[in-house]
């Protein structure tokens, strides 16, 4: 029991050690600039899609409880309708996560 404490000790102290001497602790954002999460709307029965923008490409993927389901490129006009909707919501206002994508009209 003393010997499980004193592991454990040690472990945060190299962690607080880490984090003090400025040492990065998780994933490393200057690395993973061309993939880009922009959007999460999460759905009945755990599920959720994501909207990734991996350098100029927007994918859609969906996921549910026992993982990834479908990963799908976006048409190239999916950005214009993007930008087109996020500046019709308002410039400041903050816009509802289903609103993208409860939109009926045809993208592209």
């Amino acid at each position: 029991m003393l010997g499980t404490g004193l592991v454990a000790c040690g472990c945060l102290a190299v962690l607080w050690l880490a984090r003090r001497g400025g040492l990065p602790i998780g994933p490393r954002g200057a690395q993973h600039e061309h993939v880009r999460l922009v959007e999460t709307l999460c759905l009945p029965n755990r599920c959720c899609l994501h909207l990734v923008k991996v350098n100029d490409l927007w994918v859609m993927v969906g996921c549910d409880a026992s993982g990834l389901k479908h990963v799908g490129a976006l048409p190239e006009g999916f950005a214009g309708q993007l930008a087109w909707e996020e500046s019709r919501a308002g410039g400041g206002e903050q816009r509802a996560t289903t609103g993208m994508l409860d939109d009926r009209r045809t993208i592209g």
